[in-house]
C-alpha cells in the first residue's frame, strides 16, 4: 500500500490531528479495503498550501503507482489541474467541456462564459496575449509557464 506518510501519527490520538492529517489518515482507511476507485469531493478544502500539496501528491501516486482511479471533485481549479489527466466541467449539472488540462485551459474564454474563473497563473498568460500572441494558453503549473514565457521572449 502506498506509503501515505503518518507513521508518525500512529500514537496521537484522532481529535489531536490537523485537518490534512486527519484526511491522510482517512484516505488510508478507504485504501485499506483496496477500491478500484476513489471519489474525492472537495479533499483540499480547508488545507493550507502544504497540506493541499501533501494530498495531491498522495492523489498522483495514488493513480500513478498504485493504478487507482480517482474522481477529483473541486472548485480550485489549480488543484485539479494539476493532479488530473482529463477534466469534467459541470454547470448546473450538465457536462459543458471535456478534455484534458491543457485544452480545458486552452479554452480561457469558454471557462470565463461559464462563469468559471481561471486560476491566477492562467489569468496572467491570458493577459500576455495582447503583447505575446504565440502564448500557449494550456499550461498550469508554475516552471511551465516560466518557460513558456521564456520562450515567446527569446523567439
Amino acid at each position: 500500500m502506498l506509503e501515505l506518510e503518518f507513521a508518525s501519527l500512529s500514537e496521537r490520538k484522532p481529535q489531536n490531528l490537523r485537518g490534512g492529517q486527519k484526511r491522510r489518515v482517512a484516505i488510508a482507511g478507504l485504501l485499506a479495503v483496496d477500491p478500484e476507485y476513489l471519489i474525492l469531493d472537495e479533499p483540499g478544502a480547508g488545507l493550507d498550501y502544504e497540506g493541499r500539496l501533501i494530498l495531491l501528491s498522495i492523489i498522483k501516486k495514488l493513480c500513478r503507482d498504485e493504478g487507482k482511479g480517482i474522481v477529483l471533485v473541486s472548485h480550485r481549479l489549480q488543484d485539479v489541474f494539476s493532479t488530473v489527466d482529463r477534466v469534467v466541467v459541470l454547470v448546473n449539472g450538465e457536462i459543458v467541456m471535456e478534455g484534458s488540462p491543457r485544452s480545458i485551459l486552452s479554452q480561457g474564454g469558454q471557462l470565463k462564459d461559464q462563469g468559471i474563473e481561471l486560476p491566477a497563473i492562467n489569468q496572467v498568460l491570458q493577459s500576455l496575449t495582447t503583447v505575446m500572441p504565440q502564448i500557449s494558453l494550456g499550461m498550469s503549473g508554475v516552471q511551465e509557464v516560466a518557460g513558456e514565457i521564456d520562450r515567446c521572449l527569446r523567439s
